[in-house]
């Protein structure tokens, strides 16, 4: 009887250690995977990056300012996350949405411009957000299967970005921890409502916004090239933010 009293105890404390290890090993995964998103960025702010580089040859901006209580954002647009900005201007162009995107133009060595989004302070943007109820950032992530990955903290738009998205047919799901985009310091956050939907575009995704999977500069730049896959996702996305006002 003694012993079955001293190992039930043991046995309950070596489980405890267990679950502790366990979980400061997801905390460490967490907070490892989130430190290299920012520390891995050459320039810690946009001041940096403007005072190192040229507008007009290493970058520009495009921004469009409306009536909307809407932006739609790509701040790692052009060479940084291929795609991400022409899907934005699209969307924007679908609803008439406030525009803001970041558009790397270098021939190479264009992620030397990527500024993680607690980190990205651009003014433009930061004035545009304010004008801002809601926004939907664009990003691009590197999987190749052909998915959409749906974060932040704005949940009514963001289940009805989700919805409208899977009734076109493509494949959502919920962001992992480190693509969540829920922090405060998140630029798509720091909208009017404290409160924005990031959604993080697969690799695999955006080759099919392209013939032939080409999304290279040029192809980019000449519309002749978008596939209709494209202006369905940005469709749907529009129709998503409209949804959401309507509920």
């Amino acid at each position: 009887m003694k012993e079955r009293s001293f190992s039930k105890p043991l046995y309950i404390f070596l489980t405890c250690v267990v679950l502790f290890g366990l979980l400061l090993t997801i905390v460490f995964i967490y907070a490892s995977q989130h430190k290299a998103n920012s520390s891995s960025d050459k320039y810690k702010n946009f001041k940096e990056l403007k005072k190192d580089t040229r507008e007009g040859k290493d970058w520009k901006i495009s921004s469009k300012n409306t009536s909307s209580d809407t932006i739609v954002t790509a701040i790692h647009g052009g060479g940084i996350e291929p795609g991400t900005s022409e899907v934005a201007k699209q969307i924007s162009k679908k609803g008439d949405y406030k525009l803001y995107a970041f558009e790397a133009l270098m021939k190479s060595g264009n992620q030397d411009l990527h500024i993680t989004s607690t980190h990205f302070d651009e003014p433009i943007l930061l004035k545009l957000m304010k004008k801002s109820d809601h926004a939907v950032s664009i990003h691009g992530m590197g999987e190749t299967k052909s998915v959409v990955y749906i974060g932040g903290k704005d949940l009514k738009l963001r289940n009805a970005i989700r919805d409208n998205l899977k009734d076109e047919g493509f494949k959502v799901e919920e962001s992992p921890d480190y693509l969540e985009g829920d922090s405060s310091q998140n630029v798509t956050n720091k909208n009017d409502g404290n409160a924005g939907v990031q959604l993080e575009l697969s690799y695999g995704l955006r080759k099919t916004f392209f013939k032939h999977g080409d999304f290279d500069r040029n192809s980019r730049e000449q519309t002749s090239n978008y596939r209709h896959n494209l202006y369905r996702f940005s469709e749907a996305v529009s129709n998503g933010i409209k949804d959401a006002k309507q509920k």
